[in-house]
């Protein structure tokens, strides 16, 4: 017993030498993931995953494996190790600064620390800073705890956790504080054969610099699903994985507040009573094992998207449009490359056509519906970010 708590010390100990405490404002995803809509994941994508961490496991006491990266214009760079029946992990994550956009894109990073402990329990630690101008933004910390059910190959996970978010207006000075509390289950045999569910609240709380009025904002309420299986068949893999969620009051980021002092936000992280959000696709996905070297990755998509708010002017789920149906249609393209036992490397994009209203917002297109979209083709597909990710054991 004493043995066991003293690795444990020892591990979380090393752990924090390189970090402080975290959160996850953006999940790093590998080439094989990226390409797949996250039908398929490699060890890139489970190292820091409090349910599928222990696919990245090796048990080779003390040999550590180091990820690196690039996914949706973000650097990831991270490690892990074990000892005996502790396992860790630590991941960086950093927003690659478009300098010419300066001060307004001045930090997007966080990290995380992750701790497995035996085969069953699951401890992670994060944090998030996003800044956007003058001090202004957000910073949260978070903490989850995980545990897996079972001896079979399907096994019964389920995790809570808490990601405590500030909203800052002003340097060191938190205007709202929101408590993003979740927990979530998965029956699986891994991150691609299985099914789970999460269910996500935001309260809110004055900061002790509030400046904006709380009592009228509402909690946003987001249940979400997966579900996917994979199988081999000769040189193939082939996968499903459905996903969707829906959020009630959901925060529509063109809608914006204005804080007691009549100064109106630059960034919007509120909820509004009756907004409604929902996305639902299902991505199909085939790797061919070319070699023992090289793995080709090719999908699909169809998705549906809607919301019961305009958001004119967005960029994101749902795209330029007003309230109402929105169908996405996709593309992925990647290659998996097993250069040695030692060494992977994937290299993947993909593509999302949205139908969006054209010119802007005050334009007759938004008033008479025009849409355009753009094609499915190589072309666009080649203009998507691209990910590019690494796996090397020392």
């Amino acid at each position: 017993m004493k043995s066991t708590f003293f690795k444990i010390f020892f591990i979380f100990l090393s752990a924090m030498a390189f970090a402080q405490t975290i959160n996850f404002g953006h999940t790093q995803q590998s080439g094989c993931s990226t390409a797949s809509f996250g039908v398929f994941h490699t060890e890139y994508d489970d190292y820091t995953d409090v349910f599928y961490w222990k696919s990245a496991s090796r048990k080779q006491n003390f040999i550590p494996t180091a990820y690196s990266g690039i996914d949706q214009n973000y650097w990831n760079a991270g490690i892990s190790s074990e000892y005996n029946d502790i396992f860790a992990s630590l991941i960086f994550y950093e927003q690659i600064a478009n300098y010419k956009n300066w001060p307004s894109n001045m930090t997007d990073l966080g990290l995380a620390v992750t701790l497995g402990i035996g085969d069953m329990l699951t401890l992670q630690a994060r944090y998030y800073d996003f800044c956007y101008s003058g001090g202004k933004g957000t910073a949260m910390p978070g903490l989850s705890i995980a545990k897996s059910f079972g001896q079979s190959d399907y096994q019964n996970r389920i995790a809570a956790g808490c990601d405590w978010s500030f909203w800052y207006l002003e340097p060191w000075n938190a205007d709202v504080m929101f408590p993003r509390t979740f927990i979530k289950f998965d029956h699986s045999k891994d991150s691609s054969n299985g099914f789970g569910f999460k269910y996500l609240a935001v309260f809110r709380l004055k900061g002790p610099g509030n400046q904006t009025k709380i009592n009228k904002i509402s909690i946003p309420h987001t249940f979400s699903l997966w579900a996917g299986v994979a199988k081999e068949i000769d040189n193939f893999s082939i996968g499903l994985r459905p996903t969707g969620f829906i959020t009630l009051n959901a925060v529509n980021p063109t809608d914006l507040h204005t804080n007691k002092k009549g100064q109106t936000e630059d960034y919007n992280p509120f909820a509004k009573n009756g907004n409604m959000e929902f996305l639902i696709r299902l991505p199909f996905a085939v790797t061919y094992h070319v070699t023992e070297h090289v793995d080709l990755v090719f999908s699909v998509l169809f998705g549906l998207y809607y919301a019961n708010f305009d958001h004119e002017g967005y960029t994101g789920l749902g795209g330029n449009n007003k309230k109402g149906w929105v169908n996405e249609k996709g593309i992925g393209l990647g290659a998996n490359f097993n250069i040695s036992p030692r060494c992977k490397i994937q290299i993947a994009s993909n593509f999302i056509r949205i139908p969006e209203l054209t010119g802007t917002g005050s334009s007759d297109a938004f008033e008479n519906h025009v849409y355009t979209a753009e094609d499915i083709s190589a072309a666009s597909i080649g203009k998507a970010p691209l990910t590019l990710s690494g796996k090397f054991l020392f």
